[in-house]
């Protein structure tokens, strides 16, 4: 069985469907679609897994992960329109 990547369109697409953002602090902030959509937050001391809405995922692109112009199509899936 193959599964969407919600995050087809980013650079940083893995096999695991997920993106990792290492922070200047030392967190790792990790939005994966493995199993259940799940944005991960992890430190040295501890790792907090919250689940997240598909409707959420642009603006958790945006705004936790610094990857701005993300969106829902018309089928719930995640896009980048083309820019230009």
């Amino acid at each position: 069985m193959s599964r969407r990547c919600p995050l087809r369109s980013s650079p940083f697409r893995r096999p695991s469907d997920s993106h990792v953002a290492p922070r200047r602090d030392g967190r790792r902030l990790i939005l994966t679609d493995w199993g259940e959509l799940t944005l991960i937050e992890r430190t040295a001391a501890e790792t907090v897994s919250t689940p997240v809405t598909r409707e959420q995922v642009p603006w958790l692109l945006a705004e936790r992960l610094e990857l701005p112009g993300f969106e829902l199509d018309a089928a719930g899936r995640v896009t980048r329109p083309q820019l230009g």
